[in-house]
């Protein structure tokens, strides 16, 4: 039984990897700054972390960008995906052990937005040490922002456009989760705890 249960996971972990890859085929650019890319390809990571545990969630963030680097890789991949990597496996990792300690739509919504927002601001010192660091390694023949430049960057349109990125697949996966688990079979979403769940039944 757990043999199956185990295997299950891990077609459901891949099954969600692949729609992640797809969506992130399709990206339109952050207004304003065309080098960012708007994509829905979080949304079946944050539902598959929600449903099956953090790691499961950080999997499918892992093997979605493996895909999706495999279907169309580029040089600019090497210092974007692992970037993508670094915000989504926070947002979803934080989102789902949040979650999970009681699946109520207030827990869900507390959840997505903590890791919204930490997914967010942990991007200004990623961006300000290791992006540079990549870019050197990967891109070496594209010059590196300064100190303030740099800063002033991630200030006025990184941080911006995770927060944007964050919102629009936080409240998309609100909006969509419990249809999803459904599929997954995954067991109380969005419900209230057995006791609580009884004692609202015979009220």
């Amino acid at each position: 039984m757990k043999e199956d249960n185990n295997l299950k996971k891990l077609i459901q972990i891949a099954l969600l990897a692949s729609v992640g890859a797809v969506l992130m085929l399709f990206q339109l650019p952050y207004p304003g700054a065309g080098w960012y890319k708007l994509d829905l390809s979080d949304i079946p990571a944050l539902i598959g972390g929600c449903a099956l545990g953090p790691w499961a969630g950080l999997a499918v963030v892992l093997l979605k960008n493996i895909l999706f680097a495999l279907f169309r890789f580029s040089p600019e991949e090497l210092v974007g995906i692992p970037m993508n990597l670094i915000a989504n496996g926070i947002m979803v990792v934080i989102a789902a052990l949040i979650y999970q300690k009681t699946k109520t739509r207030i827990n869900a919504a507390l959840g997505i937005s903590t890791g919204v927002i930490v997914s967010a601001l942990s991007m200004i010192p990623a961006n300000y040490f290791i992006l540079p660091l990549f870019m050197k390694i990967f891109m070496p023949n594209v010059p590196v922002p300064g100190g303030e430049t740099l800063l002033y960057m991630i200030l006025f349109f990184t941080l911006p456009f995770n927060a944007v990125k964050g919102l629009i697949t936080g409240i998309l996966t609100f909006v969509i989760y419990k249809r999803i688990a459904i599929i997954l079979r995954a067991e109380g979403e969005f419900e209230l705890p057995a006791k609580q769940s009884e004692q609202a039944s015979k009220a």
